[in-house]
């Protein structure tokens, strides 16, 4: 059985900003980063769970199918913004309410950075919180392949190659599991042909590298003479999903 599934990956081109995101400290950054991404995690997460078979039946030996296919897992509203003030930062802004991946593409709120010189406040560092990508849905596409094995065993794979999504983002999935006939060790069940029963694990590992805006000693105040013949390019962003 072969069947063929076509589906538009969106731009993810806006999140190279995140790495602007970095520039407030670890802290902040890991905070804002699981809220910023939080959406595109979750539905991947819903995904790669799903479309592993079409039937509780096991192939007999030797048997196989191939299967082109694609999920679609949909943002709700609700997590297209997170709020800033439930967060515990370093950062000052202008506005509590921030977009996620999934928000619209607007920039903002202003996030900002003080430090106390000799009882003085003093702005060190500014920037605008990165805009969402005005897309609300993440589809994964990919190969899905079966092959029977002795005794009511069936092996599965899954497999993206690697696609470039928008300007700067790459995404890459591949997974492995495997579906067992446990019908044929119930007598009962074994006299009703049209029933099949069967359990299934599968395992799904999503990596999406994006390119970063790069960031420089400069934009943090850490610049010294180590600095002026060192290259802070191609900065890089992985994210890496898992489902079982």
């Amino acid at each position: 059985m072969i069947l063929f599934c076509i589906t538009i990956m969106p731009s993810f081109g806006q999140v190279e900003d995140i790495g602007l995101m970095l520039t407030g400290g670890v802290d902040d950054a890991e905070q804002m980063l699981t809220e910023y991404l939080r959406p595109f995690a979750n539905a991947l997460g819903a995904n790669i769970n799903g479309g592993w078979y079409n039937t509780a039946k096991v192939h007999k030996l030797g048997g196989f199918d191939i299967t082109f296919t694609a999920s679609v897992a949909f943002v709700p509203d609700e997590h297209k913004t997170y709020d800033l003030s439930q967060l515990t930062l370093a950062a000052l802004y202008d506005d509590n309410i921030a977009n996620t991946i999934a928000g619209a593409k607007n920039t903002g709120p202003q996030l900002r950075y003080e430090q106390d010189i000799e009882g003085i406040l003093v702005p060190i560092l500014e920037y605008d919180h990165p805009s969402g990508t005005g897309v609300d849905f993440i589809p994964s596409p990919m190969i899905n392949a079966a092959v029977g094995l002795p005794k009511g065993f069936e092996i599965m794979g899954r497999y993206m190659p690697t696609l470039k999504i928008g300007n700067t983002a790459k995404a890459g999935i591949w997974g492995v599991g495997f579906k067992h006939d446990v019908k044929q060790w119930i007598p009962v069940l074994t006299r009703i042909p049209v029933l099949h029963l069967s359990v299934m694990y599968g395992y799904t590992n999503i990596k999406v590298n994006t390119e970063l805006t790069s960031i420089t000693p400069d934009m943090i105040g850490a610049t010294d003479l180590t600095t002026n013949n060192v290259s802070f390019d191609n900065q890089n962003f992985d994210v890496v999903t898992q489902g079982h």
